[in-house]
């Protein structure tokens, strides 16, 4: 095969691949901030700073979850979601990035709605399979989208799944992105300890796709769970229902 034709069969796969993520999965909630809800959550941030060790329980008039949106839009910081709320810094340790490739770091994401659904999974409690996606797509004009996938293994009991969590905050410029092409997460690392510039705590109803967490088979492949993630959803095989 020439370079032009490899160059072409590669485009193609990236296109099908794109196309698949934006007709399978879900898009980001849309959120618009008015002046009212700028002032709010920019007194509830700088609170934050001033308080970076004590876990801030949110007296906000709009969700948390359009507050974490504000933060992840307007302020230089990245999330980290935990069902532990006694973390001072947080140390490197081993794990695999979403690449498959191995690293000592602390993860963290720009994307509020991933790291609120670490928050508030059970992982440690429950023995399950969890699937969960927070890609970055390419658009075919340029610039990204976010797209969403969660599931769990059909032998999770709804009322063990879910709990309380935190929602860590830390400075971006600790951090370094990992490489991104058509398709991949928004993942960042810091190879050092790192403390916090403030954490929130965070319930279920918090996560703003609580209510399409879907179930899937631990047989079944992580493609097959994609193509039938919305039909899953609409069809109210959803730990929620």
């Amino acid at each position: 095969m020439g370079t032009a034709a490899l160059s072409g069969s590669i485009e193609s796969v990236r296109r099908t691949a794109v196309w698949l993520f934006f007709r399978l999965l879900l898009p980001e909630p849309a959120v618009e901030f008015d002046d009212d809800r700028k002032r709010a959550f920019e007194t509830h941030y700088q609170s934050m700073r001033k308080h970076p060790d004590t876990e801030t329980v949110s007296g906000l008039s709009y969700p948390i979850s359009e507050f974490l949106a504000y933060l992840a839009k307007h302020k230089p910081v990245l999330f980290h979601g935990t069902t532990r709320a006694d973390i001072g810094t947080f140390e490197p340790r081993e794990q695999t990035d979403w690449q498959g490739n191995p690293t000592e770091a602390v993860f963290a994401t720009k994307d509020a709605a991933l790291a609120t659904f670490f928050a508030v999974v059970a992982r440690e409690q429950v023995g399950m399979s969890i699937r969960n996606g927070g890609y970055l797509v390419s658009k075919p004009g340029g610039g990204t989208e976010r797209r969403y996938l969660f599931s769990v293994s059909e032998d999770t009991g709804p009322t063990s799944l879910f709990a309380d969590g935190t929602v860590f905050l830390f400075d971006e410029e600790l951090f370094e992105a990992s490489s991104c092409g058509a398709v991949g997460f928004d993942e960042w690392y810091c190879h050092q300890p790192v403390a916090p510039l403030g954490k929130l705590a965070v319930t279920p109803d918090d996560f703003p796709f609580i209510s399409a967490v879907s179930f899937h088979s631990v047989r079944e492949s992580l493609l097959r769970t994609m193509l039938l993630y919305r039909w899953r959803i609409r069809r109210g095989h959803t730990v929620s229902d």
